[in-house]
């Protein structure tokens, strides 16, 4: 897949998001490898999971292990995309000897280079922040919705403001049944910042349409969510995007 650019961006706030309650049991940060796509003339899924293949076969042949990935096709929403690549890896340098592996041996070069003639992508790298676990989070089988809030900030963000919207996203999140197996994340970029785009995006992953459906009814009738939607609308500017999620290379 060739360097292409997903706009991943997050401010710090989601370095403290958690709060400081939960920041003992979040995973560390991983190097998030994005790319945002669209299908190049009479391609599709069919011919991006062909490239996936190719690609997977020519890394098992040369020996290299290649980053566990997902795909989103944009279901609902007004994102420049159709659909968006992730690649996690557990970090900067982890992401910096894959790439190298991958570029110097001839036959996965040649596997990456196939994904350009699917689709016309750009490329971006930033660093994935856990914002809130659950014990059975999705497993991305097709059926995955993914929602999207990508922010710009209305005021400057203070270290307290972080603190204080990390913890009222948890309190309140925690306090909905809908939302009990609703992993959340937030992203902070490495590269790309670019005048008008996102401070920060927040991704939420539901087991399905109908799942995410009842989560989102269920949080805006509650007084909690009502006070939590304020919170949101006093810092923040925030466009949603829905996505259908599958795992495409699994870890």
């Amino acid at each position: 897949m060739n360097k292409t650019t997903l706009r991943l961006a997050a401010v710090a706030l989601a370095l403290c998001l958690a709060g400081p309650s939960m920041a003992a049991e979040r995973p560390p940060p991983a190097t998030v490898e994005g790319y945002m796509c669209n299908y190049l003339p009479g391609k599709d899924r069919d011919d991006l999971l062909a490239a996936r293949d190719n690609l997977v076969k020519a890394a098992q042949k040369a020996g290299i292990a290649l980053a566990p990935s997902v795909v989103w096709h944009q279901f609902k929403g007004s994102a420049p995309a159709q659909f968006v690549w992730l690649a996690m890896h557990e970090s900067t340098a982890a992401f910096g000897s894959a790439a190298d592996a991958i570029m110097a041996n001839e036959g996965t070069a040649a596997a990456m280079a196939r994904f350009r003639t699917v689709a016309d992508c750009r490329a971006n790298l930033a660093i994935g922040h856990v914002v809130r676990q659950v014990e059975n989070p999705p497993m991305g089988d097709g059926t995955t919705l993914v929602s999207t809030r990508a922010c710009t900030a209305k005021m400057p963000v203070t270290q307290g403001d972080k603190m204080d919207m990390g913890r009222h996203i948890n309190s309140v999140l925690g306090s909905i049944d809908s939302f009990k197996e609703v992993p959340v994340y937030a992203l902070e970029p490495m590269t790309g910042q670019m005048p008008g785009a996102p401070d920060v995006i927040f991704v939420g992953v539901h087991k399905s349409v109908g799942s995410w459906a009842a989560a989102t009814s269920e949080l805006a009738a509650s007084p909690a969510g009502q006070s939590l939607r304020r919170h949101f609308d006093t810092m923040l500017d925030c466009a949603v995007t829905l996505w259908r999620g599958e795992r495409v290379i699994a870890p």
